[in-house]
This record gives C-alpha cells, structure tokens and sequence, in this order.
C-alpha cells in the first residue's frame, strides 16, 4: 500500500494554525518533519499521530491533529507542508486563519462560511462537490467550513450484514472516512477549502442512532450495537474531532459580533430519550448564551438537525430517525435560544440532515423583535435510498436531475415548546421549490450596529446539468434597542 500523507485545516478559537494530518498506509507512527511558510518549524501536538484503530496491525490509517502557535497573525495566509522525514511529502496546505472580526460593509470583502452535511460517496463518483467548492470565485472563498453530520454513511449499503466484531466494524469505517478525507478531489476539497468544525448527525453511527434501526439490525442486538458504537465513535475522534475526548467541552468559535456554539447532539444522545447533549453540555450552551447577551454579540447555533422540527412520532422514530425535539433537553435548548433573541439580536440556526435546502425566519408572537433564522444546508451528495429511489424514478418529470430529492418541507406555522414563547414561522427560501445536491455559504458583512446576511445555495452539477447558483434577498439581523 502507497504512503499517503493528507492535511486538512481545522478551525479553533485560538490565534493559531491548527492542522489534521492523516498517513494512510503506514503500519507504525511515524516521525513527521513541518515546514510553515517554506521553513522548517515544530508545531504543538494537540493529539499526536497514532493509529485510528490503536490495536490494528498492517498498513492502516494514522491521524493526529497539530498546532503553530508563535507569530500566528488573524485573516493570514500560511502554507503547511509535512513529510515522513524520507521521501514522502504531502502536498502545500494553503490556509488562512479567521479573521480578527466580521468586515465592515461597503465593498466586496465578507466574512464567508460554508456549509456542508450529508454526503455519500457512492453518488458523487465524477466528483462533482469538488468540482463546486474548487470553482467558487475568490470573492467567495470560504473563510470557515461547517461540517453539519453525515460527514460519511457508515451503515451502508443498508441491510448488509456486516461484521459483528468491533475490530471488522472498525476496519470497514475506517475505510469510510479514508475514502472521503484523502481525496484527490471529491468531499476532500471541501475538508481542505477553509479551516473546518465538525459535529455528527446519526450517519457517523448508523440511522437513528443510539436506538436500534430496521436498516442496521447489528444496532437491534445490545451487544452488536455496543461494538458498533465504539468502532464509530472510535472513527470520529481520529478523523472529526482535534483533542482526546475532544466533545467536553463543546466548541465555541467567535469573530466578533458573531459567536458560534457548535453542539453534538449525537455522541451522547440518551437511549431513554432524556437529553442530546454531553454531560454539562446544557449548561455550557447556557452560559454561552449569557455571555453571547452581555457582550452584545449574535449568536449561531449549530446543530445536526432541525430544532424548529416537531418531534417525530412513532413511526418515524421507530423506522426512521428521531428528531430533536423527541429528547427531554429540547424545551431547555429551546428557551435558550428564544431568551437570547429577546435581548436584542436575532439568532441564527444552521443544521442540515433532511435532504433539502431552506431558510425560515421564527418570531415571537406579541414580539416580533425577537427573531430566530434557521438556515438549513442538505445533501451535498444525495445517499441512496432502495425502493424510494426506483419509486422516485417512475414519477420523474422530464429533464428534473434532482428527481431522487424531494422539495423543502414547510415548518409548523407556529411553535410551542414547554416554558419557551411561541414561535410564528414564515419561508423565506425556497419559494419555487428548488432543490438539489448543494453547498451553501452565508456571507457576513458589518452593516451600522448589526450585520448584512448574503445567502447562496451553490448547486452541483450532474452529468445532465451545469452548476447553478441561487442567491436571496440580504437579511438585515439588527439590534432591536
């Protein structure tokens, strides 16, 4: 097996350069020698490379994740390159870090951050996200890379009957996530557009995950289902995650005035439906959103699904996937946010997960100062779906690429969670119906005392159909004191 070495930027609130590296192929760690800007440096190891399955013998993959931290500037441009100490180089990484604050208004310049979620490779085989993130004119290079969940689809092909043993499982995902993330082109060119936060949806683990799934019976059976979800988490830590561990405590990343709290509903997610969110992670997101109200900033909350979604009922939980507001901690997030909104500034909501793209706008009714958007980003590559896509196929319209996707479900006209105000709900995005595999970037710019917001949905090409984009009207979030 050829040595591979792979570097992806990864985001962090710190005034640093912050790298995964990934050596596939190798079969012991190995000793890397940095170069940053062209010269030799040492970085930090925030994790240091050691095998993604630590007991595994033969070629495999390695990660680790490191950090520059002297002389690191805001909004810089910087190269990092690496090499087996031998013969083997990766290529340039091309990185600049987060700028120091959101620019103000009045010309091209824009705080832009992609979003991304849902991604199966097994339907992207000409490489069509790439083609899309790698052709973004530079006045839309992305600053910040949101990686929403279903980053991969460790339990397909469904109904496969796979490998029981936690050593086989993590093997097989471990290939998952080395076909996604070492690229040439593909979903690597997306890992490698801008520095990139991560958070799950079910996919990193299996469907409706942590309860048992139909289409993953291994997650029926409670030991099967144990060393499933030790090999998939096992996967996140060395290819998603920076630090040990790293879910505690959940990530926080600010250019001012804007401050983003990314949750991971997932990894925790209790199987008696009592909450989403790591130990402490509630009162996390709580102070969060105290300090977001003091400092008079806007707050972005980041999530794996819907938080504006009933719950799922019976059916749906049972054969398909709860949704958030199915867990026990909803109506505390809920009043979080909405407490938020009251002081001030409207929250902004970003998740993906549904298979479709919208941008809906909740207000408190009797206070329509308090706003709430939610911008939802999905798929970027459309997973298959037996039964559903031949269905699909025979109702397909003429000339429709999209015809597997189905269109932009509507909220509920309003929204009521125990002890948090109603919500009214109207659709901003879309109103004919677009759909499609997809990116999408919010571009933030200063405007007076609040922000401009610039949504694009970015459309991937298919082999009958070129890219297209479609942009919105600017949202204006400003203060309401």
């Amino acid at each position: 097996m050829t040595l591979i070495l792979v570097l992806h930027p990864r985001a962090t609130r710190d005034p640093v350069v912050q790298v995964w590296i990934g050596v596939f192929g190798a079969t012991v760690p190995l000793a890397l020698r940095w170069q940053l800007n062209g010269a030799d440096a040492t970085p930090v190891p925030v994790r240091a490379l050691s095998g993604a399955r630590p007991s595994a013998a033969g070629p495999r993959a390695f990660t680790g994740v490191y950090e520059f931290r002297t002389g690191i500037t805001p909004d810089t441009t910087y190269t990092v390159r690496v090499s087996d100490s031998g013969t083997t180089f990766s290529d340039v990484l091309t990185l600049r870090t987060l700028p120091a604050a959101v620019p103000a208004g009045g010309g091209f310049e824009a705080f832009n951050v992609l979003l991304a979620s849902c991604f199966y490779r097994h339907e992207d085989k000409r490489g069509f996200a790439g083609d899309l993130v790698r052709g973004l004119p530079p006045v839309h290079r992305p600053d910040l890379t949101l990686l929403m969940g279903d980053q991969v689809y460790l339990d397909l092909p469904a109904l496969r009957n796979f490998h029981t043993g936690q050593a086989e499982l993590a093997a097989k995902f471990e290939e998952d996530y080395v076909a996604n993330w070492g690229g040439p082109g593909g979903y690597a060119e997306i890992l490698h557009s801008a520095p990139a936060a991560s958070i799950p949806d079910d996919h990193e683990y299996w469907n409706n995950a942590p309860h048992g799934s139909p289409t993953a019976f291994q997650s029926l059976i409670p030991g099967f289902r144990d060393h499933w979800y030790t090999a998939a988490r096992q996967m996140y830590e060395a290819f998603q995650l920076s630090t040990p561990g790293g879910y505690r405590p959940l990530l926080e990343l600010d250019v001012p005035p804007l401050s983003f709290f990314l949750m991971d509903n997932r990894t925790f997610r209790d199987r008696d439906r009592r909450s989403t969110l790591p130990p402490g992670g509630l009162a996390q997101f709580e102070a969060w959103a105290r300090r977001v109200g003091d400092e008079g900033r806007f707050g972005v909350v980041v999530t794996g699904q819907s938080l504006l979604q009933g719950a799922a009922g019976w059916l749906k939980g049972t054969f398909g996937d709860r949704g958030l507001a199915d867990y026990g901690d909803h109506p505390a997030i809920m009043r979080t946010i909405t407490g938020l909104a009251r002081r001030g500034r409207p929250v902004l909501c970003l998740t993906g997960d549904v298979h479709y793209g919208r941008v809906v706008l909740a207000e408190e009714i009797g206070n329509p100062g308090a706003k709430v958007y939610e911008v939802i980003s999905s798929p970027v590559s459309l997973v298959t779906t037996p039964g559903l896509d031949q269905l699909a196929a025979v109702r397909r319209q003429r000339d429709d690429p999209w015809y597997r996707h189905r269109a932009a479900a509507a909220p509920p006209a309003t929204i009521q969670v125990d002890g948090a105000p109603k919500l009214a709900t109207s659709t901003i995005y879309p109103r004919a119906g677009e759909k499609g595999n997809h990116l999408t970037q919010l571009a933030f710019r200063q405007s007076g005392f609040g922000l401009e917001l610039l949504i694009t949905y970015w459309m991937a090409a298919t082999d009958g159909a070129a890219s297209v984009r479609h942009d919105l009207d600017p949202i204006r979030l400003s203060p309401t004191f």
